[in-house]
């Protein structure tokens, strides 16, 4: 490719935010308070289609604590396993998380938080050293280091706005008040990979007291700040620093293009069709792709209900005349799962409460028509998100 000189220009872009600390900083409750923020702002502007916030959740949900505060979806990647110890997940997992809010079309995600990544990275290093490297960890890190790449990768080109907290190495400071000592616990630096700081647009330390110093800020206007308990105000902010600039549309590759078909259960024929509608690939819009996609995976799912009509029994002359009992119709064999449905939900911008509320009044997932309970959900999704609920 022959090199270029041209005018530099600001770009219209996703933001990228790390909030790290020590524990009872706010991280979690600050995080949140952006990501409702940016949701329910590009939503009523029209920059973003989908005003549903979802968050990776890390931290033995954690972030689920705060749902009577804040409305968002979460996807708990963390387990428990049956002598109740806390199973964390590496980066695969994350990156499958991601990828489930990609192909669901979430345009605003937190992950809750980036730190377990990075400690299971440094165990799996060390197991790699161990079987392969002779114990030489500095030799392993060239299988590992990829992975991490990977994950920093996938967060910088996700076609939305992120924002994610990290755990911070923490000490305790002593403090002379008057006489009396005092401690405090300190945030020396995030745990994760090395210069993780370099990634982000907005880098904030925030302490116990829930102020956060702006370490790294390519706004330009906050630089150096310490602002107390940053929320809808500071968001805002950020917001118009967001959309400042030239509109880049975000285009996803053709591999990613089959990567979310996979996932949606989707053949490539089906892919083809959705791209023939709108002129092919390099002439489509890439989220219109999407909800295409997304559109025609609810179709597909959603097939109708083939009832076989009862045979009429044989009449026999009786001596008595027997009650008429009408026979019943046989269940559906195409009735699909709980899952199913929370998956058609999600796509929806439907959360777990909606789908319940939606299908009581049917008396219930075993008892509710398979079509009656996607009627039901298409209508909640109506009623919750107006017209621009998610196609």
């Amino acid at each position: 490719m022959a090199l270029q000189i041209k005018k530099a220009t600001k770009k219209a872009t996703f933001s990228r935010i790390a909030i790290y600390g020590p524990s009872g900083g706010g991280k979690t409750f600050t995080m949140l308070r952006l990501l409702s923020t940016f949701a329910q702002r590009l939503y009523e502007l029209g920059e973003i289609k989908n005003p549903r916030v979802a968050v990776i959740d890390s931290e033995t949900g954690s972030a689920s604590k705060y749902a009577d505060r804040f409305d968002f979806d979460v996807i708990e990647i963390s387990t428990v396993d049956e002598k109740g110890n806390v199973i964390t997940p590496d980066i695969t997992t994350y990156l499958e998380a991601l990828e489930l809010c990609k192909v669901n079309g979430y345009e605003v995600v937190g992950i809750d938080s980036s730190t377990h990544a990075w400690k299971e990275l440094l165990k799996e290093n060390d197991k790699i050293a161990v079987q392969k490297f002779k114990g030489n960890s500095w030799s392993a890190w060239s299988i590992s280091t990829p992975k991490q790449d990977e994950f920093i990768r996938t967060i910088l080109r996700y076609p939305g706005h992120i924002v994610t907290t990290m755990r911070a190495k923490t000490e305790w400071e002593t403090q002379d008040n008057n006489g009396k000592k005092s401690y405090t616990r300190v945030g020396l630096a995030p745990i994760q990979g090395k210069e993780i700081e370099y990634e982000f647009d907005l880098l904030m330390n925030i302490d116990v007291n829930h102020t956060a110093i702006i370490e790294k800020d390519r706004t330009g206007k906050y630089q150096d700040f310490a602002i107390d308990k940053p929320g809808e105000s500071f968001a805002l902010d950020l917001i118009d620093w967001i959309m400042d600039g030239e509109r880049v549309p975000y285009k996803g590759s053709k591999e990613e293009l089959l990567s979310m078909g996979k996932s949606l259960n989707l053949t490539g024929e089906d892919i083809k069709s959705v791209l023939d509608e709108m002129g092919g690939f390099d002439a489509a819009d890439w989220l219109e792709v999407v909800l295409a996609m997304r559109a025609l995976a609810r179709k597909k799912a959603e097939k109708p209900v083939n009832v076989t009509p009862p045979k009429k029994a044989k009449t026999e002359p009786k001596a008595k005349a027997e009650p008429k009992v009408e026979p019943k119709a046989e269940p559906s064999a195409e009735k699909g799962s709980k899952q199913d449905l929370l998956d058609i939900a999600k796509g929806l911008g439907l959360g777990g409460d909606d789908v319940k509320s939606a299908i009581e009044p049917l008396g219930g997932f075993d008892t509710a028509n398979w079509e009656d309970m996607v009627a039901a959900l298409h209508e909640a999704a109506k009623n919750k998100n107006g017209a621009k609920a998610p196609a």
